[in-house]
């Protein structure tokens, strides 16, 4: 057996739950992601890269590295973005750098991924033009929360968290227990941060989108902290902005509007309030209907997304036969993305 598949197997990622959601999410989605894994230590990075390496392989897919290796590299990742091409192939981004908080140059490491997030957030856009697979931002555990106040827009924009650990053998049973299930409050974005930058926020640009995100920011912070009336407040007036800048600018705006009503359906479905649910579900529904006719490639899974939501919320109300047709829908969506040749 290969070395780097005996190490791949000793450390148990590939039986692991979070690599088996990470597979699924990149099962499911076409397109630009954000996947923000956290592992141990750089050894632990680098099996997870090998390990990812080897399943897009089978794909006929490569994975794609950021350099990254070392402190100057990590300051400039968002000018290596701007001036990588993605060659033909790659199935998905890697851009990580697992440094373990024991290691004498911790400080000055932290310090380089402050500066590299930093940058990295205001080219959250031009990143997705460029990038138009899963990107894989893989850290150390403490990664997240200075990620969470260094790069508040892309953090926000994350598709999802997959935290990896070494199996840990207990003695005498021989078990290995699964990692902790994800905490909703530990990744919801800062509440404090984003009220903080809310107050801040200049005269001028209120109104606009930068209000909405950060009321859409604060809304997701109170529902996990279940805050749910105040996270309502926030949602709804979060989708009125959008609303009314959608219609000024919808090439701009409508994907924006339409993400605030899916998270607004959500906390009026935990508030039992499944008439109001519905209308912002069917909303939501419907935007992305359009944007998926324009643009398939970007917003079907959005699309696939937003008919779930639907679907629960009919449910809710014991319309079971159109839920039903809408759930439905979403698998053909999501069978069509996987299997696109099928």
């Amino acid at each position: 057996m290969d070395s780097s598949l005996d190490r791949i197997a000793s450390y148990g990622v590939l039986e692991s739950e979070p690599w088996r959601i990470l597979r699924r999410h990149l099962d499911l989605t076409k397109g630009f992601s954000l996947i923000v894994m956290t592992v141990p230590d750089g050894y632990g990075e680098e099996i997870c890269r090998l390990a990812l390496e080897g399943e897009l392989r089978l794909t006929g897919k490569t994975l794609f590295r950021i350099p990254a290796s070392t402190k100057e590299e990590v300051q400039k990742i968002a000018s290596s973005i701007a001036a990588l091409d993605l060659p033909e192939g790659a199935g998905a981004v890697w851009l990580g750098k697992a440094v373990d908080e024991a290691a004498p140059d911790f400080p000055a490491w932290r310090d380089a991924w402050k500066e590299g997030l930093s940058r990295l957030n205001e080219y959250r856009n031009p990143m997705e033009r460029r990038y138009p697979v899963p990107v894989i931002l893989t850290g150390a555990p403490w990664l997240v929360p200075l990620m969470r106040d260094s790069a508040p827009d892309l953090w926000s924009y994350r598709s999802a968290v997959v935290r990896i650990s070494p199996p840990v053998k207990v003695e005498g049973e021989g078990q290995i227990p699964e990692p902790p299930s994800p905490d909703p409050e530990r990744d919801a974005p800062d509440l404090d941060l984003a009220l903080s930058a809310l107050a801040l926020l200049p005269e001028g640009h209120r109104g606009a989108g930068q209000e909405a995100k950060l009321m859409g920011r604060i809304s997701a912070a109170l529902r996990a902290r279940g805050r749910r009336d105040e996270a309502e407040q926030y949602g709804r007036n979060a989708a009125r902005i959008y609303r009314r800048l959608a219609e000024q600018r919808p090439d701009e705006f409508l994907p924006d509007f339409a993400r605030s009503l899916n998270g607004w359906t959500a906390i009026l479905s935990e508030l039992g309030r499944r008439e109001e649910a519905l209308e912002a579900a069917e909303e939501a529904v419907h935007i992305y209907r359009t944007l998926a006719a324009a643009r398939p490639d970007a917003f079907l899974p959005d699309l696939a997304t937003s008919l779930n939501n639907w679907a629960t919320t009919l449910s809710g109300l014991g319309r079971h036969e159109e839920a039903s047709e809408a759930a439905q829908e979403a698998v053909r969506i999501y069978r069509a993305l996987v299997e696109p040749d099928g």
